[in-house]
């Protein structure tokens, strides 16, 4: 494909074709996040498409709007009621369903609108953010006009706000470095302490001003970050946001001056906008390095495209042009065109040209240029948008590792890589399961209903658990009180950061997978835990034991030229990682060691493999040590020792009966009133061994222990014997 890069190393990539739109009139495309919509005016209609992660160019939704201009635009989370903003002061309400028409205007006239956006806060539902403050406006039961509920006074410069975090980021002072931050959550509002801009060159800083194009909300692992560029110093700040504190989390460099962020599937992608790269961040532990080496953004994809889902209509086809769907323009092969607009989180709008991106992590080309392989696996095994790619990825790897013959300890710490994952998502499953029970889910009123109990939310008291899956965590009082000072020269010690971390860190649900779904109306509505967290099932990275013995080991033993020895290492770290978080692993993968151990002779390893418990005692690992036992006596005892300890009485009769233990056997059947094996067995092993006096012995135990036994024929025969050789039962 001309343009794409075909062929080149990239770690991000578009795909081909991008979502376009040609509707005369418009200028420019807007994504509205809260209801994941794109949105495109024309003079008077409002087109919208709804964005899935992989949207087709099927026909708008259109909604008939007045003709003027249009600063902002934003559906409500039902999609029932469209806002746009028309002017400074005023924002147009439009009901799709009633057709009714109504206007808002800002509360005072020495005030200017900035924008606004809607909420699913039991408060009020949609916020004006103004220069004096905020204004928060609740609908009339009948969808025809705006409450005003509450103000909050605050100056205000400029503002971010993303419906995924629900977070709202207003910027204040002479230089825009004091930042208020605000939670609108299903549980209330939450307000969050004040911080400072951290800028470390304070004398070459003094006059610079902070824009929104150098702050960047992003939500990570269902954790929430602030991103701040320092341009003198060439560094990027981030912050983690608790309820009651915001904290450093570290710097990270930049290279070029004008960056862009984006978020896919919970990695920070840093747009180098300058020397047209990306640098890749997994920011789920500590701050460290990208997870891969600053490579392009490349174009990928079929130029022989023939799109989907046209209509044949006329307007459809002012709109989207199918001849022009099968090349690639060479606009559309213009990377980082001076008219990109970065969206949260994952979308790229070309406004030159009317065209939609989305950005997409290449895992197969991370996987093969990363060299740190346990963190390699770390970062597979969260991911969850690919999840199949992930997981194969993932098994892949380990294959490598064994069969390049890595160092062990490289190996084991892989291993407890893909356990501690699994181990992860069996506990969320259980969660999932106990949440989905009737008795389980928590009794949420109706939206109205709630706002009139809720009237003003208490700012501070909000409790942590009732709120959704971005909510913030509290932090310690100290961190509060050093965070206070995050602009001055005195920043919270590592000993304080690590402290919140480990005593007040709340390890947030992933990010929803299945993205389609966001359009469901009662899922936009409520933003409730459980809506998002079932979609975890959906998506599912973790590698079982199962999948280890299929995929992996069983794989890696049919190679014809596998070292057994490193096999067999390997298996046993794996076994004492899987029993470290308590894994059931298959007995299918217990024999392979067996067998490995008994191709090599290592029989004491074997043996201590048993004594401690690695290999886990059951019928079938003690039948295949009974059959190595053969080779070896030590290894035999222990097979028989086992099927004792499972109370496996008969099989364990069985065995010590094919010794010719057989009085042995009769002491043991008593102790354990075992009755699976019959009299006659016992019988016809002591005729068989020509002892008269064994054969006595074992016909008084019948009689004394065998109910009826004089009336079997086993009695009568060997009675008849016994009487041959005058000899009584004793």
């Amino acid at each position: 494909m001309g343009g794409s890069g075909a062929g080149a190393l990239s770690h991000v990539y578009l795909q081909y074709p991008p979502f376009r739109c040609n509707i005369p009139g418009s200028s420019k495309m807007m994504y509205d996040d809260g209801s994941r919509l794109l949105l495109v005016p024309s003079p008077d209609k409002m087109f919208s498409w709804p964005v899935a992660r992989h949207t087709q160019s099927n026909s708008p939704n259109v909604t008939v709007v007045d003709n003027g201009p249009v600063l902002g635009a934003r559906f409500s989370l039902d999609l029932t009621i469209l806002a746009i903003q028309s002017s400074d002061c005023e924002v147009s309400f439009y009901n799709r369903e009633s057709g009714a028409k109504f206007k808002q205007l800002c509360r005072s006239r020495r005030d200017r609108i900035l924008g606004f956006f809607w909420t699913d806060c039991p408060t009020c539902d949609i916020v004006f953010v103004t220069t004096g403050g905020l204004e928060l406006f609740s609908l009339a039961p009948r969808l025809d006009a705006v409450k005003l509920v509450d103000v909050r006074p605050l100056q205000v410069s400029w503002y971010l706000y993303t419906h995924e975090s629900r977070l709202l980021l207003v910027a204040s002072g002479m230089h825009c470095r004091t930042f208020q931050c605000y939670q609108f959550s299903a549980a209330g509002i939450i307000r969050l302490p004040k911080f400072d801009a951290g800028l470390k060159k304070l004398e070459a800083n003094r006059k610079v001003t902070i824009g929104p194009e150098d702050v960047h909300i992003a939500t990570m692992y269902g954790r929430l970050y602030c991103l701040q560029v320092d341009r003198l110093s060439m560094e990027l700040n981030i912050y983690r946001f608790y309820r009651d504190a915001v904290v450093p989390q570290g710097t990270i460099p930049v290279y070029s001056e004008t960056v862009a962020f984006s978020v896919v599937d919970g990695v920070l992608l840093v747009h180098q906008l300058a020397s047209e790269v990306v640098l890749l961040y997994a920011i789920y532990a500590d701050l460290k390095g990208p997870i891969s080496a600053p490579l392009p953004l490349l174009i990928r994809g079929d130029s022989c495209f023939t799109m989907a889902g046209c209509e044949s209509s006329t307007e459809s086809n002012d709109i989207l042009d199918n001849e022009d769907m099968r090349t690639l323009a060479s606009s559309e092969s213009n990377i980082y065109g001076e008219n990109w607009v970065f969206a949260n989180p994952d979308i790229i709008l070309d406004q030159d040209h009317g065209i939609m991106w989305r950005i997409h992590l290449d895992l197969e080309a991370i996987a093969t240029s990363s060299s740190d392989l346990p963190s390699l696996l770390e970062f597979l095994q969260r991911r969850r948008l690919d999840a199949a790619v992930a997981k194969e990825l993932s098994m892949m790897v380990l294959c490598n590792m064994i069969m390049e013959k890595r160092p062990l300890l490289l190996i084991s710490e892989a291993m407890d890589v893909i356990s501690m994952a699994y181990s992860q998502f069996l506990r969320t499953r259980a969660t999932l399961v106990i949440a989905k029970q009737p008795s389980a889910r928590p009794q949420v009123p109706a939206r109205h209903d709630q706002r009139k109990k809720a009237g003003k939310e208490d700012e501070k008291d909000v409790p942590v658990s009732d709120c959704n899956t971005n909510i913030i965590p509290e932090c310690s009082d100290q961190a509060q009180k050093q965070s206070e000072n995050v602009g001055s020269s005195k920043r919270m010690s590592n000993a304080t950061v690590e402290q919140c971390k480990i005593a007040h860190e709340v390890v947030g649900i992933v990010e929803e997978t299945d993205e389609s779904a966001a359009h469901n109306k009662s899922e936009n509505s409520t933003g409730s835990p459980l809506s998002i967290s079932h979609n975890i099932s959906l998506a599912v990275t973790a590698v079982s034991p199962e999948e280890m013995y299929h995929h992996v080991f069983a794989v890696i033993d049919n190679e014809t030229d596998v070292d057994s020895s490193t096999l067999i290492a390997a298996i046993i770290q794996y076994l004492r990682s899987a029993a470290s978080e308590k894994l059931n692993f298959p007995v299918d993968l217990q024999l392979l060691l067996i067998k490995l151990l008994t191709k090599e002779k290592r029989y004491p390893e074997l043996m201590h493999l048993v004594r401690t418990k690695v290999l886990e005692p059951s019928k079938e690992v003690a039948k295949e040590m009974l059959q190595v036992g053969k080779s070896y006596q030590p290894v035999f005892m222990l097979g028989l020792n086992m099927l004792r300890q499972l109370s496996l009485h008969g099989d364990y009769l069985s065995e010590i009966l094919q010794q010719g233990r057989l009085l042995e056997a009769l002491r043991y059947a008593r102790q354990n009133r075992v009755e699976a094996i019959p009299p006659s067995t016992f019988l016809e092993l002591a005729a068989a061994s020509q002892d008269i006096q064994k054969l006595a012995s074992v016909m008084r135990f019948c009689l004394d222990f065998v109910p009826s036994f004089e009336t079997t024929s086993e009695y009568q025969t060997y009675s008849a014997v016994l009487s041959q050789q005058k000899i009584v039962p004793a």
